[in-house]
């Protein structure tokens, strides 16, 4: 639905490969955030973006279940939900739950995964 009523001017199969290639990009984007802000090392991040991002999970859904490979929220809602438990970030309590809103219209199975997140994460973040 996205991707018919932003690229509306392509084909319906140019504009779905291009909303692919736009989750895939996010994907490998949000990791790299995530990665990031836990390691402060720019190679362990790259690494951890191409792993989330190239996962043979991820790219078993590119031939079907495309609702799936929008997995960019997970990460984003980790990072944000990280940021969220430092002392005086309310703001990003804020976008965490923006962001777990967003991936409650992605898929449900994502909605279910990022409700799981907050009791894996640690009590204390550093």
């Amino acid at each position: 639905m996205v991707a018919a009523t932003l690229l509306k001017a392509e084909s319906p199969a140019a504009a779905q490969d291009l909303l692919l290639l736009a989750y895939v990009f996010a994907n490998m984007l949000s990791a790299y955030a995530l990665c990031w802000d836990i390691t402060r090392h720019r190679r362990g991040a790259v690494l951890g973006a191409l792993i989330f991002g190239l996962s043979p999970y991820l790219a078993s859904h590119l031939l079907g279940h495309f609702d799936l490979v929008a997995a960019w929220v997970l990460p984003l809602f980790a990072l944000t939900l990280r940021r969220a438990a430092q002392p005086g970030a309310r703001s990003w309590a804020v976008v965490a739950g923006l962001v777990l809103t967003a991936a409650a219209y992605m898929a449900l199975l994502l909605r279910r995964l990022s409700a799981v997140l907050p009791g894996v994460l640690p009590d204390r973040v550093a």
